[in-house]
C-alpha cells in the first residue's frame, strides 16, 4: 500500500498528465486519447470497486475522477459505424460505471447542475449537457432513482434545442421510456405544458415526439432525427393515446397540445406580418433563435392537433377546421 503522500502525488501526475500543455498525452492522435482515458477510468474503477476504502485513497480517486468527467467529449448517442464515435462510446461506458461506484454525496454534488440563466453559449451548454447525460445514464443502470431527472424536467425541456441537446433529449427518453407508465405520462404532460411557455418550444415538443414515437406501435419505423421527429408526430402520438393505458390523459394532452398550437400559430402569423422575430410584445417569448424551424414547427404541431380533433370539444374542432394551414 501507498503512503498518503504517495497516493496525493500519483493523482496529481494524473491530472497534470491530462492537463499540462507540455504533456507528452498531447503528442497521441483522439482515438489514442480516448483509449488511455478508458484505461485510467479502467483503473479507478477497479479502486473503487477494491478494497481501497480508506478515505484518502477515495479522496484521491474522487479528485480524478472529476479531472476525468470533464475532459469527457461531448455525449452523442449515434452508435452507427460510420459515425466514427466508438471510442467516446466506450468512454462514456466506463465513466458511468467508475461513477456508479462513487460515494453518493461526492457524486450529486460533482452533478450539480447550475441555473440555466448562466449558460447561453454553446460552450457552456456542451457542458450542462455532459451534467445531465450523466445523471440520465445513472438512472438508466438503477444507480440513481428517476426522481433525480424529475428535478430537472424544465430545464432539460427549456433549454435551447441545437446540437448536443438532441442527444441530452434522445437519453432522457431512454430513461423515461423505461419508468412506469404514470410517470411516463407525466413527462409527456409536462412537456406539453412547458411547450405553452418556453422560450423553445421545439425542445419540449421533440420531447414529446420522441417519448410518442418510443412508446408507439411504429417505434421499430421511425427515423430519429429532430425533423423527422416532428413530421411524425401526427402519427405517433394518436397512435400512443390509443393504447388503454394512455387513454386516461388523451383528453388532457390534445388540450394542452391545441394550447401550444396557437401560441406557436399566432406567433408564426404575426412573425410573417411583422416581416421576421418571433418575440411579440405582452405574449410569452418565443426566441428568434426558433425562427428558422419556426414553419415545420408549426406545421406539425397543427398537424398533430387535427389527428388529435376528436379529443377536443366541438368549438375547438371548428376552429381548427378553419383555421388556415402552414
Amino acid at each position: 500500500m501507498f503512503s498518503s503522500s504517495r497516493i496525493e502525488k500519483l493523482s496529481s501526475d494524473l491530472v497534470a498528465y491530462f492537463s499540462s500543455p507540455v504533456s507528452s498525452y498531447l503528442s497521441y492522435d483522439l482515438n489514442q486519447r480516448s483509449s488511455l482515458r478508458v484505461s485510467f477510468w479502467k483503473g479507478l474503477h477497479q479502486g473503487l470497486n477494491g478494497t481501497l476504502n480508506e478515505s484518502i485513497y477515495i479522496s484521491n480517486i474522487e479528485k480524478c475522477m472529476e479531472h476525468l468527467f470533464f475532459i469527457l467529449p461531448v455525449p452523442n448517442c449515434d452508435s452507427r459505424p460510420e459515425a466514427g464515435l466508438a471510442g467516446s462510446m466506450q468512454e462514456w461506458l466506463e465513466a458511468i460505471r467508475c461513477l456508479s461506484k462513487a460515494p453518493h454525496q461526492w457524486l450529486m454534488a460533482m452533478l450539480q447542475v447550475p441555473d440555466i440563466n448562466q449558460f447561453h453559449e454553446k460552450d457552456n451548454l456542451d457542458e450542462v449537457a455532459k451534467l445531465i447525460t450523466a445523471r440520465v445514464r445513472l438512472v438508466r443502470i438503477g444507480c440513481l432513482p428517476i426522481s433525480e431527472l424529475a428535478k430537472l424536467k424544465s430545464y432539460i425541456l427549456s433549454a435551447r434545442s441545437e446540437g448536443v441537446w438532441w442527444n441530452v433529449l434522445i437519453d432522457v427518453v431512454a430513461a423515461v421510456s423505461a419508468a412506469e407508465v404514470t410517470l411516463r405520462r407525466q413527462w409527456l404532460l409536462d412537456a406539453l405544458e412547458i411547450s405553452c411557455i418556453a422560450e423553445h418550444p421545439s425542445t419540449a415538443m421533440w420531447f414529446v415526439g420522441l417519448l410518442s414515437g418510443s412508446c408507439s406501435q411504429y417505434m421499430p419505423l421511425l427515423v430519429a432525427d429532430p425533423d423527422s421527429v416532428l413530421r411524425d408526430l401526427q402519427v405517433t402520438l394518436p397512435s400512443l393515446l390509443l393504447k388503454s393505458s394512455w387513454s386516461p390523459v388523451a383528453e388532457s394532452v390534445a388540450d394542452k397540445l391545441w394550447t401550444a398550437m396557437e401560441r406557436i400559430c399566432a406567433q408564426k402569423t404575426e412573425s410573417t406580418s411583422a416581416g421576421g422575430g418571433v418575440c411579440l410584445p405582452g405574449q410569452d417569448h418565443i426566441s428568434e433563435s426558433e425562427a428558422r424551424s419556426f414553419t415545420s414547427l408549426a406545421r406539425a404541431v397543427q398537424q398533430a392537433c387535427i389527428s388529435l380533433k376528436d379529443y377536443l370539444p366541438l368549438h375547438k374542432q371548428l376552429r381548427l377546421a378553419n383555421m388556415e394551414a402552414f
